[in-house]
């Protein structure tokens, strides 16, 4: 059985790679080319305010290849660009 995670979205930050590159979330990220493999935990210097309720890591048993696409342009203004992402997760 296949299943397919689907994101559209306006906000360049997600496909964007990051300006930081030890953020205390970066196994979360899911810019353009980041591929979600093994585990995922929040950094040991994040705060328990950030991780309250969401210290368990995410465990991935296959690797998922990140890959957006342009999807909608309203104009070339900010946020009038949006992109997509489709995970196929089976």
């Amino acid at each position: 059985m296949k299943g397919y995670a689907i994101l559209v979205t306006n906000d360049h930050l997600y496909w964007q790679s990051p300006r930081k590159v030890n953020a205390i979330d970066k196994d979360f990220h899911i810019h353009e080319g980041h591929v979600l493999t093994g585990v995922c935990a929040w950094s040991e210097e994040a705060s328990t305010g950030t991780t309250s309720g969401r210290e368990e890591p995410i465990y991935f048993e296959r690797s998922y290849p990140l890959k957006w696409q342009p999807y909608l342009t309203l104009g070339t203004k900010k946020n009038e660009v949006f992109q997509v992402l489709i995970v196929e997760v089976d």
